[in-house]
């Protein structure tokens, strides 16, 4: 089954590096030599691509430069389940780094904690002197 591809909703870049199960940033730091942020505004605005950058994205997904850049509707091919192993891994992918955000942040916050911990046990410990020179 073919299916078009609404390419105003989604980036030709992003489409082909999604069918070749390929991350941002391995498409951005591996292929291109850029940021992973860098390569999401470019996915975004594909207009804002160099020359250079054409032809290794071109070379990557065996394709002409004009096929890469035209305002063609892409056609894409549902076999073997490509689509859903390349969602799988990109979700994944999305998903790991999210993690990896959230227990960095977690780590933070208790290593905060650890540090207001003792600062509350110091003052506990000057008021119980305070307490026992009254005694």
């Amino acid at each position: 089954m073919q299916l078009p591809i609404n390419s105003s909703q989604n980036s030709k870049l992003r489409i082909f590096r999604e069918l070749n199960n390929y991350t941002q940033k391995y498409i951005a730091e591996e292929i291109l030599h850029i940021s992973q942020n860098t390569y999401s505004r470019l996915e975004n605005n594909p207009r804002k691509i160099t020359k250079e950058q054409a032809e290794k994205l071109a070379d990557l997904y065996n394709l002409t430069i004009d096929q890469l850049l035209s305002n063609d509707t892409p056609i894409v091919s549902f076999s073997n389940n490509t689509i859903d192993k390349a969602f799988i891994q990109n979700y994944y992918e999305t998903q790991r780094d999210l993690l990896d955000a959230v227990i960095e942040e977690k780590d933070k916050q208790i290593e905060f904690l650890k540090t207001e911990l003792d600062a509350l046990k110091a003052q506990f410990a000057k008021l119980l002197e305070k307490v026992a020179d009254k005694l």
